[in-house]
């Protein structure tokens, strides 16, 4: 529990922080509740969505230039601010404009957050600390999820303002406790492990792939479900994603702690991903298949997951910028989380063949996790010379 407990600063203020992630996921129903015409309101989420990246790429820069300590806190308060007055603007632009800056601030916190814990921790305890970071962001997601449903009587303006609250309380929670943080003393890498920008960029591309199918997942399910199974879908939907979550938030240090090799870890992950996504988007499938194939996709996210951030960190070179480099592979990630919502639409929820399309789609995935896990291995240290 050593890695946990030096780590507990940061997992508390973003655990505080998750518990209220659905403000966001609200704007489309706050769209429709002020009668904005279609084309507008596809605007207006575009804009928003848009500004995910320019927060992923802005949270290395800032951690550059501030530290990332201070460009944690203040992803907390673009979200709190953003998300608080979002419910109360006035006019549409105002509401683009707040829902831009919560975009941003939700977006910008991971990469100074993994920063922060490559900072604080020895080289061997940085993979399980990143564990232990999606472990406490998915558990503050359930909660959030529960609140949610518990409470979604109540409409957008109580749902959005207990947002901004948990972000708020977060910051106040987070700057007392991350600046005063030791930083470990740094660890001299060599051979591959020192990092190189060819293999940074495959490793990101990589992940990139893994975020389109599990883009194509989320998005092609919540569709299809919706239009298969009536009113039903959306049940089955949500209690889809509660498995997955709580799945995630069970496995993922365990696996952290365990998992260690990209060669065999990248793949294997892809791999189980991908069938997963197979299974629960097959238009014939029931609901036990569809549950099946949740259940293996989370198993692959599981997988994948409990490596790929640490090792696109540990093959960033060293020296200033890293932020920025960081943000910027981000982005390439970012990219297929893009990729995959556009595609679901057209080649899965409407699409002629979606079982051909999203068995295309693993099968390129895993053969780039192949190439990546190759990318990604340590050199083998030089043999000592002969006496």
């Amino acid at each position: 529990m050593g890695v946990f407990r030096r780590s507990l600063p940061l997992l508390a203020t973003s655990f505080v922080n998750r518990c209220g992630t659905i403000g966001l996921s609200l704007l489309p129903i706050l769209l429709v509740e002020r009668h904005v015409p279609a084309a507008q309101a596809a605007l207006v989420m575009s804009v928003v969505q848009a500004a995910g990246t320019a927060g992923v790429l802005g949270g290395g820069l800032l951690a550059d230039r501030a530290g990332a300590s201070r460009a944690v806190l203040a992803s907390f308060l673009l979200q709190g601010v953003g998300l608080g007055l979002l419910p109360l603007a006035p006019a549409l632009w105002a509401v683009t404009l707040l829902a831009v800056a919560a975009r941003v601030g939700q977006s910008m916190f991971m990469s100074p957050a993994r920063l922060l814990l490559v900072d604080w921790m020895p080289h061997d305890d940085q993979q399980e600390a990143i564990g232990w970071l999606r472990t406490a962001n998915n558990a503050g997601q359930i909660v959030s999820y529960t609140l949610g449903a518990v409470f979604s009587a109540l409409g957008v303006l109580p749902l959005m303002l207990f947002d901004a609250a948990t972000s708020l309380a977060a910051a106040t929670l987070g700057a007392p406790l991350l600046r005063r943080r030791r930083v470990a003393a740094p660890v001299p890498r060599t051979g591959a492990d020192a990092g190189t920008p060819g293999a940074a960029v495959l490793v990101a591309v990589c992940i990139g792939g893994f975020t389109f199918l599990y883009e194509l997942f989320m998005t092609g399910t919540a569709a299809s479900f919706r239009l298969r199974f009536g009113e039903d879908g959306l049940r089955l939907f949500s209690t889809a994603m509660v498995v997955n979550t709580v799945l995630c938030t069970l496995l993922g240090v365990w696996a952290a702690r365990r998992l260690r090799d990209p060669r065999s870890v990248f793949p294997a992950g892809m791999a189980l991903t991908a069938a997963g996504v197979l299974l629960a988007l097959h238009p014939d499938a029931g609901k036990p298949a569809i549950f099946l194939g949740v259940l293996v996709a989370t198993l692959g996210e599981v997988v994948f997951a409990s490596i790929a951030p640490f090792v696109l960190l540990r093959l960033l070179p060293e020296g200033r910028g890293r932020g920025a480099r960081h943000g910027g592979l981000l982005v390439l990630q970012d990219l297929g989380r893009i990729g995959g919502a556009a595609a679901a639409f057209p080649f899965v929820v409407h699409g002629g063949s979606p079982v051909l399309f999203a068995a295309g789609a693993g099968a390129a995935a895993v053969a780039l996790s192949l190439a990546a896990g190759r990318a990604a291995s340590p050199a083998p240290e030089p043999a000592a010379p002969a006496a």
